[in-house]
């Protein structure tokens, strides 16, 4: 499941950077919390331990306002 989420990542930000209608959009996937070795997709434990020890309170805004629309209903849940 890593493995093709990351060639989902890559395939979203080598689609957002062709030409098109809209400018290309430059997905800069260092700009993540660890930096370039940070991971660039994660399991819902990772993300639960990262917003636990280092989220900061804006991050934890955003989160309690997402709503997950796709995938598994009771993944979505979690």
């Amino acid at each position: 499941a890593s493995s093709y989420a990351q060639a989902v990542a890559n395939e979203l930000r080598r689609l957002l950077g062709l030409p098109g209608g809209d400018p290309p959009l430059a997905v800069d996937a260092d700009l993540r919390p660890e930096g370039k070795q940070g991971p660039r997709v994660r399991t819902i434990g990772s993300y639960a331990a990262y917003y636990a020890k280092w989220s900061k309170v804006w991050e934890a805004q955003a989160l309690l306002r997402a709503d997950a629309v796709v995938g598994d209903l009771d993944q979505r849940r979690r």
